[in-house]
């Protein structure tokens, strides 16, 4: 079977700008994050080719879930949700020393989840 997943936009960020995912994605190479960064990409890869199968993926309650695994520089997370069986739209990434999801990445996340109930273009 196979799995589409999306980017993401907020429902209030500036018409042209780019998918969260991608910035937070280029701001740990910009921090020399590489363990963390190559984490995020394998855990993506991973969903995308084993759908809510993936190895790395934990339910945080409601319709949010993250992919997680540890790498050198801390932990490694993907924040998403799933849009059908077969698509999900990837929020956040972040890498963590801390156990806890960042409040403000689940908050970012939770408001495009909305957003997209309400009808309004959050996928790109």
């Amino acid at each position: 079977m196979s799995y589409k997943t999306y980017n993401t936009i907020h429902p209030n960020d500036p018409p042209g700008i780019r998918p969260q995912i991608l910035t937070d994605l280029l701001e740990l190479a910009k921090l020399s994050k590489h363990s963390c960064l190559k984490k995020a990409i394998e855990m993506i890869s991973d969903l995308q080719a084993n759908g809510m199968n993936c190895r790395y993926k934990k339910h945080l309650g409601g319709p949010i879930y993250e992919l997680k695994s540890r790498a050198e520089e801390g932990g490694a997370r993907v924040y998403f949700f799933q849009i059908s069986h077969t698509e999900f739209a990837l929020c956040r990434a972040e890498c963590k020393t801390e156990d806890a999801a960042s409040a403000a990445f689940l908050n970012w996340t939770a408001e495009v989840i909305q957003a997209a109930r309400n009808g309004i273009q959050v996928l790109v």
